[in-house]
């Protein structure tokens, strides 16, 4: 693709990606006909939006492991075992170390999944 026909308000994104001044009409100029360095840039960019992309998925994850360890569970946590997440009549989530197949038939509770309480003591979920 010609760099003449790259969009200049995407030309300038990339730029203000990496530098959050005001940049001069002359300065977007200068990068988008410096076919290398705008190359550069470009490839900085994508990568700065997949670090972004990855700082977010850390972040979701922090605040789900961070949701589990204060579920409610009225035995201790070892690592290495798996526990079964539920939710009562009330809407309150809880562990508990009895599976879903173990319950009676009377049982009211919803079965939310199944995690394995890791040896670094973060919860991961089981597949069904």
């Amino acid at each position: 693709m010609s760099l003449s026909k790259i969009d200049k308000h995407h030309a300038s994104d990339l730029i203000i990606a990496i530098n959050q001044q005001n940049i001069s009409h002359n300065t977007l100029e200068v990068v988008r006909t410096n076919y290398m360095q705008y190359g550069k840039l470009k490839q900085i960019a994508k990568q700065m939006e997949q670090l972004k992309k990855e700082a977010e998925e850390v972040i979701a994850e922090s605040f789900e492991q961070h949701r589990l360890q204060n579920v409610e569970c009225k035995c201790k946590k070892i690592s290495g075992s798996t526990y079964h997440l539920y939710i009562n009549e009330d809407g309150k989530e809880y562990f508990s170390i009895i599976g879903p197949k173990e319950w009676s038939a009377s049982f009211k509770h919803t079965f939310v999944g199944s995690y394995y309480y890791d040896y670094d003591k973060t919860f991961e979920r089981i597949k069904e």
